[in-house]
């Protein structure tokens, strides 16, 4: 069983809320389209933060349009689907009702109630690496087909900056035409606004505005996995644990306005780690995404626990998934292990019983890491699945 594949259905089983809601209905995603150079705009934000108090289920992602926050493909999709600013994609779906997929911000109160519900015939989920030296992102998307189903279908990821400012700096300057209103929560903000922060920016499309097609074929099978790779340069004023990846499954059909997003998931990037060696990859594990470490990995961060020289390469351990017993092969007898779950929690420690086999019966179903230092004091960390 493949990494992604274990992924997934620990994803499914331990902790992952929105692939459990998702087979019953459809999650949304909301595209706000917006400008530093539209007044209206800050309002915008302000009424989705309001009207979305208690939908959790919901994620919105701003796209800036013809501005210095725009990039090419968020361009592309606002001029297909924008109608004035700000206005918003509700899973790029064409409402009846209305001109273009977007929805103007007076219509918004009465569309975050509709519902965009339905079994959901896909579900996708992203696992991530970090390359400190280059800064280069690889994202592994795993996408799973629930039916049989035809048509054309596209694989893209968004890369989001969860919150984006620079006071003082004109060129991100917003508009703010609500400045001097009482009563308004912007009334004393100032126009323009020149400490505004941006948030749930989209700043890359990396599989172009519509997405990777040929990834999944165009009559699925039930149960089969597609699985395809995206790489991302993180640029140098980025913060990498600053940014949000959100894979996508899309339709495509020529009718630009009958591209509607069928399903999407999200990945909160954590990479925290102290000094590290050069050539240093950090695997990614929030949410219980995981990513895979191939035998040359020497420095792993999983939920912000530190380790430093840890050469998995040395340590086997078998069966996994595991049921009752973790066998272990190390150069000399174990000294001591701890185990955490998905979360960074650390759930037990203890000697190896006759210095190479570990009790794992008593654990729940999941995904956990072991850390295991053997009496030499050379210590290694892997990972294993609980059945």
């Amino acid at each position: 069983m493949s990494i992604l594949k274990q992924l997934l259905l620990v994803a499914l089983c331990v902790a992952s809320s929105s692939f459990a809601s998702a087979q019953n209905s459809a999650p949304i995603l909301i595209e706000e389209f917006t400008a530093t150079w539209c007044g209206w705009c800050p309002n915008g934000s302000y009424m989705l933060d309001t009207l979305l108090v208690d939908k959790p289920e919901v994620l919105v992602l701003t796209i800036h349009a013809e501005d210095p926050l725009s990039f090419p493909e968020g361009q592309e999709v606002a001029d297909a689907f924008m109608n004035g600013t700000p206005s918003a994609a509700f899973n790029r779906q064409k409402l009846d009702g209305f001109f273009n997929v977007s929805v103007p911000w007076h219509e918004w109160a009465e569309v975050v109630e509709y519902d965009f519900g339905g079994i959901v015939p896909f579900e996708v989920i992203s696992q991530t690496t970090f390359n400190e030296t280059d800064r280069t992102l690889t994202i592994e998307v795993l996408t799973e087909s629930k039916g049989v189903l035809n048509g054309d279908f596209r694989v893209n990821v968004m890369v989001v900056q969860k919150t984006f400012s620079d006071p003082g700096n004109i060129t991100y300057y917003q508009s703010n035409f609500f400045d001097g209103q009482e009563d308004h929560p912007l009334g004393d903000a100032g126009w323009p606004i020149t400490d505004y922060v941006y948030k749930n920016l989209v700043r890359a499309m990396l599989g172009g505005a519509w997405g990777l097609g040929n990834i999944i074929p165009e009559t699925t099978v039930a149960g089969a996995e597609y699985t395809t790779t995206f790489t991302y340069t993180v640029p140098e004023s980025y913060d990498v644990n600053n940014l949000l990846l959100v894979p996508v499954v899309s339709d495509y059909n020529e009718d630009v306005k009958d591209r509607s997003i069928i399903t999407f998931s999200k990945e909160e990037l954590d990479f925290t780690t102290g000094p590290t060696p050069e050539d240093t990859t950090v695997i990614n594990t929030t949410d219980t995404t995981v990513t895979n470490m191939t035998d040359t990995t020497s420095v792993t961060v999983i939920s912000g626990i530190e380790s430093t020289e840890l050469p998995i390469n040395q340590l086997a351990f078998y069966p996994n998934p595991v049921k009752n017993t973790l066998f272990l092969q190390t150069p000399t007898p174990i000294k001591q292990y701890i185990i955490w779950d998905a979360t960074g929690k650390k759930i037990i420690d203890g000697s190896a019983t006759n210095g190479q086999t570990i009790q794992v019966h008593t654990l729940k179903q999941g995904l956990y890491f072991i850390e295991v230092i053997d009496q030499t004091n050379i210590t290694w960390r892997n990972r294993f699945i609980k059945n």
